[in-house]
């Protein structure tokens, strides 16, 4: 008979992410109560475990930390959640790994790769897979028969695969443990007749995790033009179906019982590929070459095996390449150092993010820069520009170390504030928001400012229409102009502005030292500094000018989670490109134009050269720089604001307290952290399209409130968050430094034995000498990450620092105009 889970409760192990958060999500919006069993919870899984934590409401989700070899923990569980729910009916021992290198068939206990101990009797991957939903099972009937309620069917649903059907020489452990489950659940069939607890369970195929699509070793044996994907949603939805329904259909979601429909009772498995069938006990036909089953290159790990990589003249009977699957499995992430996930989730070229980059940090600003140098000396002045481009590009240096504690493509301040100051995360997405959109209401003004006086250069005077010198005019239509770029999602679909951005910059450069060659303005220039200074109050005035000058930290995340390839080499790259592309912009037009007018010098450097075309033109190239500069400034707005309205406080319970960056049982997480909707987008844009358009309609100068907004929001974006994000989760004591840390080890572990002969004796392999080891690299390598922690604390004393200065100096200057 029909099931309903409605005020029902249930434990999930694994439901830390993947396939087992989807079904527990799937059951608590059905009304079951859900204890959630992993060794930590991802930031998607807190989610819904704090939308379902509040005491007083049903159904409820409770995350209870465990660790499912330890069966202690496990008697826990349970323990945990009567105490919550009371009677159980539900439990799903989900949590289960691939075959990862640490305790993998083809690199046996005791060699560099594997973390199950030589002489420590077990399998760590047998442990997870076979062993956990064994005893969770045992004491899930044992539960089940201590409350003796018959006539209230219990449900326990185990996760096989359909590598449970075909023999897989590339994960022979991982084979075996799914084999292993599909016969428990069949030896445990009699149990719906006897004693109302229906076992069952489910066979994915090949399912769209992180432990594919962060992996290119792993992508490379499937062919995206012709294998499919599962989803884990879709899983989940053939789970539910098992518990709620007597019979299940072919197609998947179907509820209204069209086309091929098939009996649910004890010892039922469905395979779940793109349809779902049953598997039979005998004479199955196997899951064959529907789609989302297949890998087309499985060839690849077999070559990977034994060592080759040239086709294998291999033939097994029954064993197809394409039999390979993930249920909801993870894995460490194992591979060169560098290498780290550069997956498929993002497609930006590297000159791509260059180009977003550099033209977040150029703007306007340059234009000030020969006034600045007046005040400093040409020294003084050059080496603030070259520290402040080091100190601000070492800024985007930690952002792109933090990035590596979170899944591909979910790098963000939000995130990284939710794993370190969870309950500040909606301080700092605030200030970015604020600073953001003051600085692009400031673009509008400018544009505001400039567009008459440019009308008026090209035309030779006073138009004939009055409105093309209205200020107003202009800010509404250029708005015209911004609204739709505005509205892209991606930062790399703003490249090709960026670069007219950059063109127009370009020419602004060219102007000046044009001018500069030329001699033109030597007849009423003034002296030169050179290495002394006008004093520390001018100089403090024209701190902030440069200090600020490469603030782009608010795009960096981004960056990060666009670029096609996010290895350490390239993303390093990008920064030292984008910060030594700016920093020698700034010089050559700080020098260039400080030497062309002296001390006469002014705030904008384009406004003192002599009128004409060219200078009208350079006048434009502003207008064209900021204007496109606004959608950059847009994107990151946008994101805080939907953090902070996404967040909520967190308990001092809800903190994480894991011994591992991601739980280690179940998938790492199935899908990508789901993006805006488009609803929400469009409200979220339109708002700040909005408010930026009246308040620069209204507002004819913001330099008080842009003062004290730069002096708290960059400081804070560029210097302080950054090292203080990174201080935090790279301490030796966190639980997310401890996870990476482990896969740096496995990584440099990967590496030794690649370069190992496979032959070589035990006797050899113990007398390799420290060097080859990898022992001092490990030792080179936690001597780097300590000098790292205190330079990034470095940086936020000084951010501090350069915060207080900033702000005294623009009180002090505030007061006396």
């Amino acid at each position: 008979m029909s099931f309903s889970v409605k005020g029902r409760s249930a434990i999930v192990t694994g439901a830390g992410s993947g396939i087992n958060l989807c079904f527990a999500k799937l059951l608590l919006e059905h009304g079951c109560n859900v204890l959630i069993a992993d060794l930590a919870l991802r930031p998607e899984a807190r989610v819904v475990v704090d939308q379902y934590a509040i005491p007083s409401s049903a159904p409820r989700a409770v995350f209870q930390k465990t660790d499912v070899t330890d069966w202690r923990q496990l008697e826990q569980m349970f323990e945990v959640a009567e105490r919550e729910f009371g009677e159980l009916d539900i439990v799903c021992p989900g949590a289960g790994i691939f075959e990862p290198h640490w305790t993998n068939f083809w690199r046996p206990p005791g060699t560099p790769e594997s973390q199950d101990a030589r002489h420590g009797g077990r399998y760590a991957l047998l442990d997870i897979n076979l062993t956990h939903p064994i005893r969770t099972t045992q004491l899930a009937i044992s539960h089940f028969l201590r409350y003796g309620n018959n006539q209230r069917r219990k449900h326990i649903i185990h996760i096989s695969s359909i590598a449970g059907q075909n023999p897989n020489p590339g994960a022979p452990i991982y084979v075996a443990t799914k084999h292993g489950i599909s016969g428990l659940v069949r030896s445990l069939a009699i149990l719906d007749s006897q004693r109302g607890i229906r076992v069952t369970a489910v066979a994915p195929g090949v399912i769209k995790t992180p432990l594919w699509t962060e992996h290119p070793e792993k992508l490379k044996i499937l062919d995206e033009k012709t294998d499919e994907w599962v989803t884990p949603e879709e899983v989940a939805q053939v789970m539910l179906a098992l518990i709620q329904q007597d019979t299940v259909g072919a197609t998947i979601g179907d509820q209204k019982a069209q086309g091929a429909q098939f009996p649910v009772s004890g010892g039922t498995i469905l395979e779940v590929s793109k349809t779902v069938r049953p598997v039979e006990a005998f004479n199955d036909p196997g899951p064959g070459g529907r789609p989302g089953n297949t890998v087309s290159e499985g060839k690849v790990i077999l070559d990977e095996v034994y060592g080759t990589r040239h086709p294998l003249t291999l033939t097994l009977t029954g064993v197809s390449p394409c039999s390979l699957s993930l249920t909801a499995g993870r894995c460490r992430r194992n591979g060169a150092r560098g290498k780290r996930a550069p997956g498929h989730h993002g497609e930006a070229t590297w000159i791509s993010c260059v180009i977003n980059l550099v033209n977040t940090i150029i703007g306007a600003g340059v234009l000030a820069m020969p006034l600045a140098i007046s005040h400093m000396g040409i020294v003084l002045g050059v080496f603030v520009i070259l520290w402040s481009g080091i100190t601000a590009g070492f800024g985007l240096y930690l952002q792109s170390r933090c990035a590596q504690y979170l899944e591909r493509g979910t790098a963000s301040f939000f995130a990284l504030s939710q794993l370190t100051y969870p309950n500040a995360a909606v301080v700092f997405d605030a200030a970015i928001a604020i600073k953001c959109f003051g600085v692009g209401v400031s673009y509008l003004i400018i544009i505001g400012d400039l567009m008459p006086g440019v009308v008026q250069g090209f035309v030779g005077g006073a138009p004939d229409y009055d409105f093309l010198v209205d200020r107003h005019f202009w800010v509404t239509a250029f708005m015209l102009i911004v609204i739709p770029l505005s509205y892209l999602r991606r930062l790399d679909s703003l490249k090709y502005t960026s670069i007219a951005a950059l063109v127009s910059m370009a020419y602004l450069v060219v102007l000046v030292v044009y001018h500069f060659v030329k001699g033109d303005t030597t007849t009423d220039r003034g002296p030169v500094r050179v290495i002394h200074w006008a004093g520390p109050v001018p100089t403090l005035s024209s701190l902030p000018v440069i200090v600020f000058a490469f603030t782009c930290h608010q795009n960096m995340f981004s960056i990060l989670n666009e670029i096609g390839n996010n290895s350490h080499f390239r993303t390093t790259g990008v920064v030292f490109a984008s910060i030594g592309g700016a920093a020698a912009t700034y010089i050559l037009v700080a020098i260039t134009g400080y030497l062309s007018f002296g001390n006469s010098v002014g705030g904008n450097i384009v406004s003192m050269y002599p009128p004409g075309l060219w200078a009208t033109i350079g006048r434009a190239a502003i207008v064209m720089l900021v204007m496109f500069s606004y959608p950059l400034q847009c994107h990151p707005c946008r994101a805080s604001v939907d953090a902070v309205l996404r967040w909520r406080p967190k308990s001092a319970s809800a903190s994480d307290n894991s011994p591992h960056r991601h739980p280690l049982l179940g998938s790492k997480g199935t899908r990508t952290p789901e993006p805006m909707s488009d609803l929400r987008f469009s409200v979220i844009t339109t708002t700040i399209l909005v408010l930026s358009y009246i308040v620069a309609m209204t507002v004819s100068s913001l330099e008080a409130v842009l003062a004290y907004v730069g002096s708290t929001g960059s400081t804070s974006i560029s210097f302080i968050l950054p090292g203080l994000f990174y201080y935090k989760i790279s301490s030796p004591d966190s639980p997310h430094h401890q996870r990476l840390l482990k896969e740096d080890d496995e990584a440099e572990d990967g590496m030794i034995s690649d370069d190992s002969n496979d032959d070589a004796d035990e006797e050899s392999i113990q007398a390799r000498p420290l060097t080859e080891s990898g022992i001092l690299r490990r030792g080179t390598r936690q001597w780097r990450r300590s000098l790292l922690r205190k330079l990034s604390l470095a940086l936020v004393i000084y951010g501090v620092v350069v915060m207080v200065v900033c702000l005294i100096t623009n009180s002090l200057f505030i007061a006396s105009h």
